[in-house]
């Protein structure tokens, strides 16, 4: 044990490296040759890591595996983040940034934030994580829905804040996972989560808590029925639903106010068009819908009453694709509609025929 070990808990990341490439060499290996290299030395407990980088140190035997999350994370360009606390709030609508108190930590939602869970959204999606299907930048008002972080469909919005720091607002919704053991009653996995974010050098984030009432940051999310304002910009986050399979959140945009009880209009249906020559099976449907929307595509050979069902989800853009199984020759008709929470739109219909 080095001197320096001896006294307190230094952190001493260049030593660590020091050591990490000694004990490599000694067996044979050449560190700079790896992606990324993490020594464990005995001096003091804690770890650090090299923002952004590929070097963690840890410096004693880690309580769990959360040091290693929380130190990937800042290798990955994640700062500690932070949270707005005690916001102002008027019935069921909560105002930000002005009037809130911002503590350290306090994001249970974020490994290098104060919780044991994953990393948010916006982190995925600046680790290119997420692609440009499942994550958009929301310019105008309208309805939009949320996937489950990690299922297929739209898991990222972000709305910006020209000439302001942070310069965006993220938002997500969770679902229990085997990482983070919330609860399926648990406020984490039944509303929406709201983040100030900016994504330059590294990743600064500051959760919103969504329930300033009470003292605890460990219920942020804004659940169904409540409202968020962004009194920098204007910006309004209503909260329609939240359930198992998505959250619906009605999003409001300059002097264009949308609300959750806005109608749906029908989905377009681009592929096959209308009057399109027949063709062979598989038949590919694709077509346009309001972002994340669930859509639901039922088919049947013309005339008959056996409708079957197809359900996808859209895509952060309002893009949609469905696959039909095989199908024999002939003609059929098809009809689809999109959903989001309890809200459902008029159907677009389309006939199209199969051939050998």
């Amino acid at each position: 044990m080095p001197e320096i070990c001896k006294t307190g808990s230094p952190m001493p990341i260049n030593l660590a490296a020091e050591e990490g490439h000694k004990a490599a060499r000694a067996n044979g290996l050449d560190a700079d040759t790896f992606d990324f290299v993490i020594s464990v030395i005995q001096c003091g407990g804690n770890a650090s890591a090299w923002k952004p980088g590929r070097f963690i140190g840890v410096y004693g035997q880690p309580g769990s595996p959360h040091v290693y999350k929380h130190e990937f994370g800042h290798s990955l360009g994640y700062s500690h983040g932070t949270t707005f606390t005690q916001c102002p709030r008027a019935g069921d609508t909560v105002t930000a940034p002005t009037g809130c108190t911002p503590i350290s930590y306090g994001d249970t939602g974020d490994s290098v934030s104060g919780g044991g869970t994953l990393y948010p959204a916006n982190n995925r999606w600046y680790s290119a994580w997420l692609d440009n299907a499942q994550t958009a930048v929301i310019t105008q008002s309208g309805l939009y829905r949320l996937t489950k972080l990690g299922a297929p469909g739209a898991q990222l919005y972000l709305i910006n804040r020209p000439g302001l720091k942070p310069a965006q607002l993220a938002m997500e919704f969770r679902a229990p996972t085997p990482f983070d053991h919330f609860p399926v009653d648990d406020n984490r996995v039944n509303g929406v989560w709201i983040r100030y974010t900016t994504m330059a050098a590294s990743v600064d984030n500051t959760q919103v808590d969504g329930t300033p009432e009470t003292s605890s940051t460990a219920d942020p999310t804004f659940v169904g029925g409540k409202r968020f304002r962004d009194d920098e910009t204007g910006t309004t986050i209503e909260v329609c639903s939240a359930t198992n399979s998505g959250a619906v959140v009605a999003v409001s945009v300059g002097s264009t106010l949308t609300r959750c009880a806005s109608a749906l209009s029908a989905p377009t249906i681009r592929v096959p068009a209308a009057g399109a020559a027949p063709v062979s099976s598989p038949v590919v449907f694709s077509g346009t819908s309001r972002p994340g929307a669930l859509i639901n595509l039922s088919y049947r050979v013309a005339g008959s009453s056996n409708w079957k069902d197809i359900k996808v989800s859209a895509d952060a853009h309002g893009n949609w694709a469905a696959t039909l199984p095989e199908l024999i020759s002939g003609k059929y008709n098809a009809q689809a509609w999109q959903t989001m929470g309890s809200s459902a739109s008029l159907a677009t219909f389309r006939n199209f025929e199969v051939v050998p």
